[in-house]
Protein backbone atom coordinates (compact mmCIF):
# COMPACT_ATOMS: atom_id res chain seq x y z
CA UNK A 1 0.00 0.00 0.00
CA UNK A 2 1.43 3.38 -0.98
CA UNK A 3 1.99 6.01 1.68
CA UNK A 4 1.45 9.21 -0.30
CA UNK A 5 3.60 11.10 2.14
CA UNK A 6 6.52 9.16 0.60
CA UNK A 7 5.40 9.75 -2.97
CA UNK A 8 5.26 13.55 -2.73
CA UNK A 9 8.87 14.82 -2.85
CA UNK A 10 10.26 18.28 -2.21
CA UNK A 11 12.46 19.04 -5.22
CA UNK A 12 14.19 21.82 -3.26
CA UNK A 13 15.79 19.22 -1.00
CA UNK A 14 16.95 16.84 -3.66
CA UNK A 15 13.90 14.59 -3.69
CA UNK A 16 13.66 13.93 0.06
CA UNK A 17 10.04 13.08 0.92
CA UNK A 18 8.15 15.89 2.69
CA UNK A 19 5.60 14.62 5.24
CA UNK A 20 2.19 16.27 5.61
CA UNK A 21 0.59 14.45 8.52
CA UNK A 22 -2.66 16.25 9.30
CA UNK A 23 -1.66 19.36 7.31
CA UNK A 24 -3.04 20.78 4.06
CA UNK A 25 -1.00 20.67 0.86
CA UNK A 26 -2.34 23.60 -1.24
CA UNK A 27 -2.36 24.34 -4.92
CA UNK A 28 -1.57 21.77 -7.57
CA UNK A 29 0.16 19.53 -5.04
CA UNK A 30 -3.17 18.01 -4.02
CA UNK A 31 -4.07 16.98 -7.55
CA UNK A 32 -0.49 15.81 -8.07
CA UNK A 33 -0.66 13.54 -5.02
CA UNK A 34 -3.85 11.92 -6.25
CA UNK A 35 -2.59 11.46 -9.80
CA UNK A 36 0.66 9.97 -8.53
CA UNK A 37 -1.19 7.49 -6.36
CA UNK A 38 -3.42 6.41 -9.24
CA UNK A 39 -0.42 6.03 -11.49
CA UNK A 40 1.20 3.87 -8.84
CA UNK A 41 -1.79 1.53 -8.92
CA UNK A 42 -3.39 2.71 -5.67
CA UNK A 43 -7.13 2.47 -5.04
CA UNK A 44 -9.37 5.48 -4.52
CA UNK A 45 -12.91 6.14 -3.34
CA UNK A 46 -15.11 9.23 -3.22
CA UNK A 47 -16.39 10.32 0.16
CA UNK A 48 -18.14 13.17 1.93
CA UNK A 49 -17.19 15.04 5.06
CA UNK A 50 -19.64 14.24 7.84
CA UNK A 51 -19.93 14.91 11.54
CA UNK A 52 -18.20 12.22 13.57
CA UNK A 53 -21.26 12.11 15.84
CA UNK A 54 -24.84 13.34 15.47
CA UNK A 55 -27.04 13.77 18.52
CA UNK A 56 -30.84 13.84 18.61
CA UNK A 57 -31.52 15.83 21.76
CA UNK A 58 -34.76 16.17 23.69
CA UNK A 59 -36.07 17.61 26.92
CA UNK A 60 -36.54 15.13 29.74
CA UNK A 61 -39.67 16.76 31.14
CA UNK A 62 -42.74 18.53 29.78
CA UNK A 63 -43.15 22.29 29.83
CA UNK A 64 -43.12 25.49 27.80
CA UNK A 65 -40.08 26.41 25.70
CA UNK A 66 -38.49 29.63 26.93
CA UNK A 67 -36.54 32.21 24.94
CA UNK A 68 -33.85 32.67 23.83
CA UNK A 69 -32.75 29.62 21.92
CA UNK A 70 -30.04 28.61 19.51
CA UNK A 71 -30.45 28.58 15.74
CA UNK A 72 -29.14 26.20 13.07
CA UNK A 73 -25.54 26.99 12.32
CA UNK A 74 -24.71 28.20 15.84
CA UNK A 75 -21.39 26.82 17.09
CA UNK A 76 -21.12 26.19 20.82
CA UNK A 77 -18.79 24.68 23.39
CA UNK A 78 -19.50 21.51 25.37
CA UNK A 79 -21.98 22.11 28.19
CA UNK A 80 -23.55 25.22 26.67
CA UNK A 81 -27.33 25.49 27.18
CA UNK A 82 -29.01 25.12 23.79
CA UNK A 83 -32.68 25.21 24.76
CA UNK A 84 -34.57 25.46 28.03
CA UNK A 85 -38.12 25.25 29.26
CA UNK A 86 -39.65 27.98 31.41
CA UNK A 87 -37.55 27.62 34.56
CA UNK A 88 -39.96 29.19 37.07
CA UNK A 89 -41.94 26.04 38.02
CA UNK A 90 -38.81 23.91 38.24
CA UNK A 91 -36.96 26.45 40.39
CA UNK A 92 -39.99 26.85 42.69
CA UNK A 93 -40.24 23.08 43.05
CA UNK A 94 -36.54 22.85 43.90
CA UNK A 95 -36.76 25.68 46.45
CA UNK A 96 -39.70 24.00 48.19
CA UNK A 97 -37.87 20.67 48.22
CA UNK A 98 -34.76 22.30 49.68
CA UNK A 99 -36.79 23.95 52.45
CA UNK A 100 -38.53 20.66 53.28
CA UNK A 101 -35.21 18.82 53.42
CA UNK A 102 -33.72 21.48 55.72
CA UNK A 103 -36.72 21.14 58.08
CA UNK A 104 -36.47 17.35 58.12
CA UNK A 105 -32.72 17.61 58.76
CA UNK A 106 -33.43 19.79 61.82
CA UNK A 107 -35.96 17.25 63.11
CA UNK A 108 -33.47 14.42 62.59
CA UNK A 109 -30.77 16.35 64.45
CA UNK A 110 -33.15 16.78 67.38
CA UNK A 111 -34.05 13.09 67.22
CA UNK A 112 -30.33 12.26 67.38
CA UNK A 113 -29.92 14.33 70.54
CA UNK A 114 -33.06 12.85 72.11
CA UNK A 115 -31.85 9.31 71.42
CA UNK A 116 -28.47 10.04 73.00
CA UNK A 117 -30.16 11.48 76.11
CA UNK A 118 -32.51 8.52 76.38
CA UNK A 119 -29.61 6.09 76.10
CA UNK A 120 -27.87 7.86 78.98
CA UNK A 121 -31.06 7.82 81.08
CA UNK A 122 -31.51 4.14 80.35
CA UNK A 123 -27.96 3.40 81.45
CA UNK A 124 -28.66 5.32 84.69
CA UNK A 125 -31.80 3.32 85.28
CA UNK A 126 -34.06 6.37 84.87
CA UNK A 127 -35.69 5.13 81.65
CA UNK A 128 -37.48 1.86 80.99
CA UNK A 129 -36.84 -0.46 78.08
CA UNK A 130 -40.23 0.40 76.60
CA UNK A 131 -39.44 4.12 76.73
CA UNK A 132 -36.04 3.50 75.15
CA UNK A 133 -37.67 1.48 72.36
CA UNK A 134 -40.17 4.28 71.71
CA UNK A 135 -37.27 6.73 71.51
CA UNK A 136 -35.63 4.52 68.89
CA UNK A 137 -38.84 4.37 66.88
CA UNK A 138 -39.14 8.17 66.91
CA UNK A 139 -35.55 8.41 65.65
CA UNK A 140 -36.22 5.92 62.85
CA UNK A 141 -39.29 7.91 61.83
CA UNK A 142 -37.30 11.17 61.73
CA UNK A 143 -34.55 9.49 59.72
CA UNK A 144 -37.07 8.03 57.26
CA UNK A 145 -38.74 11.40 56.73
CA UNK A 146 -35.39 13.06 56.12
CA UNK A 147 -34.39 10.47 53.55
CA UNK A 148 -37.73 10.90 51.79
CA UNK A 149 -37.21 14.66 51.64
CA UNK A 150 -33.65 14.21 50.34
CA UNK A 151 -34.94 11.92 47.57
CA UNK A 152 -37.59 14.50 46.68
CA UNK A 153 -34.91 17.20 46.54
CA UNK A 154 -32.75 15.05 44.24
CA UNK A 155 -35.75 14.45 41.98
CA UNK A 156 -36.39 18.21 41.82
CA UNK A 157 -32.75 18.81 40.84
CA UNK A 158 -33.08 16.15 38.15
CA UNK A 159 -36.25 17.75 36.73
CA UNK A 160 -34.48 21.10 36.58
CA UNK A 161 -31.51 19.58 34.72
CA UNK A 162 -33.80 17.78 32.28
CA UNK A 163 -35.67 21.03 31.55
CA UNK A 164 -32.52 22.19 29.73
CA UNK A 165 -30.81 20.80 26.65
CA UNK A 166 -27.05 21.22 26.77
CA UNK A 167 -24.36 20.52 24.20
CA UNK A 168 -22.84 17.06 24.84
CA UNK A 169 -19.61 18.11 23.08
CA UNK A 170 -18.32 21.14 21.23
CA UNK A 171 -20.10 21.35 17.90
CA UNK A 172 -22.75 22.93 15.71
CA UNK A 173 -26.54 23.11 15.86
CA UNK A 174 -28.00 21.35 12.79
CA UNK A 175 -31.77 21.48 13.39
CA UNK A 176 -34.08 23.18 15.88
CA UNK A 177 -37.59 21.75 15.82
CA UNK A 178 -39.19 23.89 18.51
CA UNK A 179 -39.74 27.60 19.18
CA UNK A 180 -40.19 29.75 22.29
CA UNK A 181 -43.75 29.36 23.53
CA UNK A 182 -44.18 25.83 22.20
CA UNK A 183 -45.57 23.34 24.67
CA UNK A 184 -43.39 20.24 25.03
CA UNK A 185 -45.27 17.05 25.83
CA UNK A 186 -43.04 14.01 26.17
CA UNK A 187 -45.87 11.62 25.41
CA UNK A 188 -46.66 13.15 22.03
CA UNK A 189 -43.22 14.26 20.76
CA UNK A 190 -42.66 12.92 17.23
CA UNK A 191 -39.20 14.33 16.48
CA UNK A 192 -36.23 15.53 18.51
CA UNK A 193 -36.24 19.08 19.78
CA UNK A 194 -32.76 19.60 18.39
CA UNK A 195 -30.19 17.83 16.20
CA UNK A 196 -26.54 18.52 17.00
CA UNK A 197 -23.30 17.67 15.22
CA UNK A 198 -19.90 17.28 16.86
CA UNK A 199 -17.11 19.70 15.99
CA UNK A 200 -15.01 16.70 15.00
CA UNK A 201 -15.61 15.65 11.39
CA UNK A 202 -14.65 12.57 9.39
CA UNK A 203 -14.76 11.40 5.80
CA UNK A 204 -17.22 8.63 4.99
CA UNK A 205 -16.45 6.92 1.68
CA UNK A 206 -18.28 4.09 -0.08
CA UNK A 207 -16.07 1.23 -1.26
CA UNK A 208 -17.50 -0.79 -4.14
CA UNK A 209 -18.07 -4.52 -3.66
CA UNK A 210 -14.88 -6.44 -4.37
CA UNK A 211 -12.62 -3.39 -4.22
CA UNK A 212 -9.55 -3.43 -2.02
CA UNK A 213 -9.87 -1.62 1.29
CA UNK A 214 -7.15 -0.36 3.62
CA UNK A 215 -6.92 -1.85 7.11
CA UNK A 216 -8.10 0.07 10.13
CA UNK A 217 -5.33 2.39 11.27
CA UNK A 218 -3.80 2.75 7.81
CA UNK A 219 -2.74 6.18 6.52
CA UNK A 220 -4.56 7.38 3.39
CA UNK A 221 -4.50 10.52 1.25
CA UNK A 222 -7.47 12.89 1.35
CA UNK A 223 -7.82 15.27 -1.59
CA UNK A 224 -10.47 17.98 -1.86
CA UNK A 225 -10.10 20.09 -4.98
CA UNK A 226 -6.51 21.32 -5.06
CA UNK A 227 -5.89 20.69 -1.37
CA UNK A 228 -4.69 17.47 0.20
CA UNK A 229 -3.96 16.04 3.61
CA UNK A 230 -3.42 12.65 5.17
CA UNK A 231 -5.92 10.74 7.28
CA UNK A 232 -6.21 7.55 9.30
CA UNK A 233 -8.78 4.84 8.67
CA UNK A 234 -11.05 4.70 11.71
CA UNK A 235 -13.39 1.89 10.66
CA UNK A 236 -14.52 -0.21 7.70
CA UNK A 237 -18.06 -1.52 8.05
CA UNK A 238 -20.81 -2.91 5.80
CA UNK A 239 -22.78 -0.13 4.13
CA UNK A 240 -26.27 0.51 5.50
CA UNK A 241 -27.89 -0.66 2.25
CA UNK A 242 -25.76 -3.81 2.12
CA UNK A 243 -23.96 -2.76 -1.06
CA UNK A 244 -20.23 -2.71 -0.44
CA UNK A 245 -18.45 -1.18 2.53
CA UNK A 246 -18.31 2.23 4.17
CA UNK A 247 -14.91 3.50 5.22
CA UNK A 248 -14.64 6.20 7.90
CA UNK A 249 -11.45 8.26 7.90
CA UNK A 250 -10.21 10.72 10.51
CA UNK A 251 -8.70 13.79 8.88
CA UNK A 252 -8.19 16.22 11.74
CA UNK A 253 -8.84 19.95 11.34
CA UNK A 254 -7.73 20.02 7.71
CA UNK A 255 -11.01 18.69 6.29
CA UNK A 256 -13.43 20.84 4.30
CA UNK A 257 -16.79 21.75 5.88
CA UNK A 258 -19.39 19.03 6.37
CA UNK A 259 -20.88 17.93 3.07
CA UNK A 260 -17.68 18.61 1.13
CA UNK A 261 -16.48 16.02 -1.37
CA UNK A 262 -13.18 14.27 -0.71
CA UNK A 263 -11.22 11.72 -2.69
CA UNK A 264 -9.68 9.00 -0.53
CA UNK A 265 -6.60 7.40 -2.06
CA UNK A 266 -4.70 4.42 -0.63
Amino acid sequence: MNDLRQIHADRNTGGTPRRHVGGIVPGLAGALMLSLSIAAGAESATGRVDFADRYHLDFGVSGEVAPPGVRPGDRVEAGAVLLRLNQAPFLADLEAAAAEMAWKQALLDEADRARDRDNELYEEGSLSQVELDLSGIRHLQAESEYRRSAANHAASESRLRRSRITAPVAGIVLEVNTRPGDRVNLESASRPALVFGSAVTVVRARVAPGAAVPPVGATVALVAGDHATSGRVQSVLPAADGEGLEMTVEGGDALPPAGGRVEVSY
